[in-house]
């Protein structure tokens, strides 16, 4: 039996439940936001404190039948997760894995020791002389943000010495709280890092439990909200097929590789954000989980079963990530440009009549408070495209960029 532990989300969830393979939930009981599941198809559910390592332990003790490998794919889960299948003896991410992919410090370091030159040069922040040092000695921009989050939440570029240590003062001041909200039971760490340029992409696979890296060959693309006018450093598109050279492709992929070998991954998924620069690639971060919405862009774009390669990696059968097709998708994430509450998306009816456009998700109700991802917001609606015509894609792509907006007062 596979038995997700925390949370797991309901694409996820589902796509298990189809298979022949046993399914079960111990939930956190401290989280609220809880995915909603078929509870009578599962095998096995239960909650557990997890804040408490002790309660995970007995919860998953108490399971009446065989574990063949723990899952989780929400980030605040990742290290509790690895420390009782440490504690246990059970396949899932190795423990050292696990501290490293959920703190940018530790990753940060390991692709320093193993692949010099293939990150951006940084410093863990602890007070205001410490900033200066590292700013004394670099170039602005900069970028500072959290060691532990994810989607962009308060990832800031500076300008200036100013901005450097505005940003520093209210991350410091806001991240205890904003952990809490998360249900992210760690210490709250800064670090500031050197400003990447260049174009953004990510890669994803799984990785076996011999620690062999197995790719999508398929690159996505992104834009960040700096290069659409926002202020923020939020991806608004995530787009397939590529538009990199085959050549600029093979090195993306080849990196990423090199960067979960770097931090000892196995039996998980990877997810690999990069910069590709002047220079060759540069790789973000790396998460141990499938990135958000990837299953649905590969399944739906190259013919790719996502989820099937994350449990075949986990039950020990062979990865097929083989791709079938290549057809447009894209993501765009919609925020405001500043903070407020939510009145509307503009133009949201003629949204919904794009020919490519297959999902949409408003996450924010009426007079909400919204805001960007650098001040520690998620996205106030999601737009989802597919189309096997890329010019169709493109247009509408266009469209909403130039026309669709979050108004708020």
């Amino acid at each position: 039996m596979i038995l997700a532990l925390g949370n797991i989300s309901i694409p996820f969830a589902m796509n298990v439940l189809k298979r022949d393979v046993g399914f079960g939930l111990i939930y956190d009981s401290n989280n609220s936001d809880i995915a909603k599941l078929p509870i009578e198809q599962l095998d096995h559910y239960s909650a557990a404190d997890f804040s408490n390592l002790k309660s995970v332990v007995e919860a998953v003790k108490s399971v009446d039948q065989q574990i063949d490998a723990f899952i989780t794919n929400y980030e605040n889960y990742i290290l509790i997760v690895a420390r009782v299948a440490d504690e246990l003896n059970i396949n899932s991410l190795p423990l050292e894995s696990a501290k490293k992919v959920t703190n940018k410090i530790l990753m940060r370091k390991a692709f320093s020791d193993h692949i010099p030159g293939l990150s951006p040069k940084f410093s863990k922040i602890s007070n205001i002389s410490q900033l200066l040092e590292f700013s004394s000695r670099s170039e602005y921009p900069l970028i500072i943000k959290p060691a532990n989050l994810v989607k962009s939440l308060y990832v800031t570029k500076v300008e200036n010495e100013e901005q450097l240590v505005a940003s520093y003062k209210k991350i410091s001041n806001e991240l205890p709280g904003v952990y809490k909200r998360l249900n992210i039971n760690v210490a709250p760490e800064i670090l500031v890092e050197e400003f990447i340029v260049g174009s953004i992409h990510s890669v994803d696979g799984v990785v076996d439990s011999k620690g062999k890296a197995h790719m999508i060959e398929a690159v996505v693309d992104s834009v960040s909200g700096f290069e659409v006018g926002f202020a923020d450093n939020f991806h608004y598109t995530s787009t397939l097929p590529s538009k990199l050279s085959k050549s600029q492709s093979a090195s993306i992929v080849e990196a990423a590789r090199q960067g979960v070998n770097a931090l000892g991954i196995k039996s998980s998924a990877a997810h690999v954000e990069l910069f590709m620069t002047s220079t060759g690639p540069k790789i973000i971060e790396i998460g141990a989980r499938n990135g958000g919405y990837r299953a649905g862009m590969h399944e739906l774009s190259n013919g790719v079963d996502y989820y099937g390669a994350i449990i075949d990696a986990l039950l020990k059968r062979p990865i097929d990530l083989a791709i079938r097709k290549r057809e447009a998708y894209c993501v765009v994430k919609l925020f405001p440009n500043a903070f407020g509450r939510f009145k509307e998306v503009v133009n949201e009816k003629k949204l919904l009549e794009l020919k490519s456009v297959i999902r949409y998700q408003k996450l924010a109700g009426l007079d909400q408070q919204v805001g960007l991802a650098g001040d520690g917001f998620k996205a106030t609606a999601r737009v989802f495209m597919h189309s096997k015509d890329s010019k169709q894609l493109e247009e509408d792509k266009e469209y909403i960029r130039n026309y669709v907006s979050v108004k708020i007062t």
